[in-house]
């Protein structure tokens, strides 16, 4: 038995550390995903707690007792802010704005003299 405990937490600790290089990639489709569902479900949380009767936050705290409704709608603001932000960066042609562009701008310019240059002769036209 502790042997398949021992392999388990093996497994899970490879597929964790797995997943945490996938959504560390910055165009990876699983973090926009889950940034996009967390976002979603912070919307729908907030909601929930904003118009409900209960409170997460209790009354004996002293500052927040009073005014969690306002920390209610100010996270659901800033979850609505999260998921316009990566609808954006997910429906642009790239996320990158250096993406395409040379790194030295004035590779071109050096690069010129060494390049070859195409001699056109009468006879074949080209």
């Amino acid at each position: 038995m502790a042997e398949v405990l021992k392999i388990a937490i093996l497994c899970m600790t490879g597929l964790l550390i797995a997943l945490g290089m996938l959504l560390a990639l910055p165009r990876s489709q699983l973090r926009s995903f889950l940034i996009l569902a967390l976002g979603w479900g912070g919307v729908a949380a907030n909601g929930v707690l904003a118009v409900s009767p209960l409170d997460a936050i209790p009354d004996f705290v002293p500052l927040l007792g009073q005014c969690d409704d306002f920390f209610y709608l100010a996270a659901l603001v800033l979850c609505a802010l999260l998921i316009r932000r990566e609808r954006r960066l997910r429906s642009a042609h790239t996320a990158d704005p250096l993406e395409g562009q040379l790194a030295f701008p004035d590779f071109e310019k050096e690069i010129k003299p060494w390049q070859t240059k195409t001699i056109t002769t009468r006879e074949n036209g080209s």
